[in-house]
């Protein structure tokens, strides 16, 4: 079998967390009504790349364990981890209570140290060919 395909445990991981995703995306919308909020639109928006993240560590896991080792990949489960509670409560405390502006800025700085994080934790956790 070739290393580089994708296999039917990847698509059903993909098609889990996809289904999981438009649930929640869905109770955001639907139940929650995130757009009647002060900040409905970025709150959305970083919903989005959040679960983006989390699609893409499920479903792509074993690509990225060949380019960086086990442990590696669960510090990377656990600051995404982190950052979705993080996300989340904020979203739930303070997405109707805070400008646009200033609730963009702030979840852009917490992107920002997220990619920062996960790029160390990368580039120490590189497997050595």
């Amino acid at each position: 079998m070739n290393n580089k395909q994708l296999t039917p445990g990847m698509l059903i991981s993909f098609m889990s967390t996809a289904l999981l995703s438009g649930l929640i995306l869905f109770s955001l919308l639907g139940v929650y009504g995130i757009m009647s909020m002060f900040c409905g639109i970025p709150a959305l928006i970083f919903t989005i790349v959040n679960l983006f993240i989390i699609i893409v560590l499920a479903s792509f896991g074993k690509f990225i364990i060949e380019t960086v080792s086990f442990p590696s990949y669960i510090q990377l489960w656990t600051i995404t981890a982190f950052y979705t509670v993080f996300q989340f409560c904020h979203l739930f405390l303070a997405s109707n209570t805070w400008k646009t502006a200033t609730y963009t800025l702030y979840h852009l700085t917490i992107v920002v140290l997220w990619v920062i994080i996960a790029s160390a934790i990368v580039s120490i956790g590189k497997k050595i060919k």
